[in-house]
């Protein structure tokens, strides 16, 4: 087959901790699926590495995943992903929670804004 559907793609990273000892590696599962365990469908958000000179979020982009997939060209496999995006709302985090809020990217039609990208750049 020239393009692979996948219902979901690993991620294994450094994060020190109490669970994953000094050595600190941890796998975590990003799920694109329709159905998730019999029921509702289940589209996991990711961030993207923008500017690795920012700290923190200011660096990074989020988007949601909405399918992974793999093709094959000149014999080189691409795994990557459908993501849309999703911005900043303001440039803090909200005081209240803490926590940084979000929005859907729209273009001027006010669809989702949408791209493909390289599984590895995904952090």
């Amino acid at each position: 087959r020239s393009v692979q559907v996948l219902p979901s793609a690993i991620a294994t990273f450094y994060a020190p901790s109490d669970q994953s000892g000094i050595g600190g590696m941890l796998r975590e599962r990003i799920r694109a699926v329709r159905s998730w365990r019999g029921g509702s469908a289940r589209y996991d958000t990711i961030f993207v590495e923008q500017d690795a000179t920012l700290p923190g979020f200011r660096g990074l982009l989020a988007a949601r995943v909405l399918l992974f997939f793999s093709f094959k060209h000149a014999n080189i496999k691409y795994p990557c992903a459908l993501v849309t995006w999703f911005s900043a709302i303001g440039d803090e985090p909200c005081p209240d929670v803490g926590m940084w809020m979000v929005e859907p990217d729209t273009d001027n039609r006010g669809q989702r804004i949408m791209d493909i990208i390289h599984i590895d750049s995904i952090l």
